[in-house]
């Protein structure tokens, strides 16, 4: 397993790869590029989190995320 900081992860997230966090602590949960269908009404990419508790929302990283050494790509490892 490679970890890597957001600057390297996001240009994964760009090429529609997964990304996420060790230090997340949420098993599943991840990140992704989303790039809307014509019917909805966001018609802009933007990053969406996937939560295993919820649904895709839009995210934003925080600072700890964006100075985070932490980051994965590619499918999350689910735990639970």
């Amino acid at each position: 397993m490679t970890t890597m900081g957001f600057d390297e992860a996001l240009k994964k997230v760009k090429e529609d790869e997964k990304a996420y966090r060790i230090g997340w602590g949420v098993p599943g949960k991840y990140i992704i590029l989303h790039k809307p269908t014509k019917d909805e009404t966001i018609r802009k990419e933007y990053i969406a989190q996937w939560s295993p508790y919820s649904e895709f929302t839009p995210w934003t990283p925080n600072a700890l995320d964006i100075l985070a050494n932490d980051w994965i790509v590619g499918d999350p490892i689910r735990e639970d």
